[in-house]
């Protein structure tokens, strides 16, 4: 009986850090077997991320097992051979080029295993004027137009998110591809080599503002948390904290401004409309601050809830670790690493049919499953 989508699927993972984990874990949270190859001592660099007490590596190497490999023995690169001719997919972040100085690149590969699945994940694709260049996360979002759009007007700096989100897009994007391309060679019996840039899918992210500035010729300015589709739509301060509201169409308008109590704005012509509250936007903004001050931010996210009006309070992490609705759908679990206990997210894939679990931990020590595998694959090293 398959009780996961990916089950008996072989993934040999020379992935580091956020993007290429983040991969090989979705792979291997739909249930394939993912092997994670780490250099030895030191292994994969998420671990030791300074200021990160390795959380880094813990939410992104779950159902993994680890195994040591120095590629640059030949007794470790003959092993990692060996492994490559026995899985279905290879996934590796490094910069391009560097896996074809230890003769694993696709080409070296395909030719002993012809219908190998073979993903690169980089900062800026395998090919092109800048594809030698190393990425960071924030160098791709400031590359890509992302960090110009992100933060407060000027002459406050461009700011980054800070969730390393298109490391984490990539691996999506990535494990995307990967499974588009086992349906593939299902079809065909063909494997082949999937390319995928940090930049591309960024800019991707970006793309209805590259699209208004190419027909307009502007470009769009910061305006912090707000955007213009409207107003009300940005945070605002409360009495106790900061509180999101998206009060911008009509409906919820009146709703809105029913709820918090101020008629004198509904009935001023000035907000009458959509397009007037986004005109006269500052003038609006300022009104509003000055009464949602006045309220505690758990009695205005209820009254507006109930009213039908979108809203959500600004939580910080640690309310997140305690969200209910996440906690609802099993997306918030305790799990124990070195010896401390530590709350992670869950597998964010529900299926009627399939019921996902976390079959291995994070491996807490580097090659921990190494005589595991290799016994199992009939390999030694």
């Amino acid at each position: 009986m398959i009780t996961a989508p990916l089950e008996g699927i072989k993934v040999l993972d020379f992935t580091h850090e956020v993007s290429g984990p983040h991969c090989t874990m979705l792979l291997g949270d739909l249930g394939a077997e993912v092997i994670k190859v780490e250099v030895p001592g030191r292994g994969d660099r998420g671990r030791h991320w300074v200021g990160m007490l390795e959380t880094i590596f813990i939410v992104n190497n779950r159902n993994k097992r680890s195994i040591v490999l120095d590629l640059r023995t030949e007794e470790g690169r003959k092993v990692a051979i060996e492994l490559a001719k026995k899985v279905d997919i290879i996934v590796e972040n490094f910069v391009p080029g560097t896996l074809k100085k230890f003769g694993l690149d696709y080409e070296s590969v395909k030719k002993v295993n012809p219908t190998i699945i073979y993903c690169s994940i980089s900062g800026y694709g395998q090919d092109g004027p800048y594809s030698s260049r190393p990425a960071w996360d924030p160098i791709i979002e400031a590359e890509s137009g992302l960090m110009s759009l992100t933060g407060d007007p000027e002459p406050c700096l461009p700011s980054r998110i800070p969730a390393s989100i298109i490391d984490y897009g990539a691996g999506v994007y990535a494990a995307l591809a990967i499974v588009a391309a086992l349906l593939y060679r299902e079809k065909t019996g063909k494997g082949q080599y999937i390319d995928i840039s940090m930049l591309d899918i960024a800019s991707l992210w970006a793309g209805y503002w590259v699209a208004y500035s190419s027909i307009t010729g502007k470009i769009r300015e910061r305006m912090g948390s707000a955007a213009p589709v409207g107003a009300p739509y940005q945070v605002f301060k409360t009495k106790d904290s900061y509180i999101f509201i998206a009060a911008f169409e009509d409906e919820h308008w009146r709703k809105f401004c029913q709820v918090i109590k101020a008629e004198n704005l509904l009935n001023n012509p000035l907000y009458a409309t959509k397009e007037e509250r986004y005109a006269n936007r500052k003038s609006l903004i300022e009104e509003l601050s000055k009464i949602l001050q006045e309220w505690e931010t758990t009695k205005l996210v209820d009254a507006l809830v109930a009213a039908g009006v979108p809203c959500a309070p600004v939580n910080n992490t640690l309310q997140v670790a305690n969200h209910p609705q996440l906690i609802h759908r099993n997306m918030i679990l305790e799990i124990p690493y070195k010896g401390q206990k530590v709350k992670v997210l869950g597998i964010p894939f529900k299926f009627s049919e399939c019921q996902l679990k976390i079959r291995y931990l994070p491996p807490e020590e580097v090659g921990q499953h190494t005589k595991e595998v290799l016994r199992e694959l009939t390999l030694t090293q």
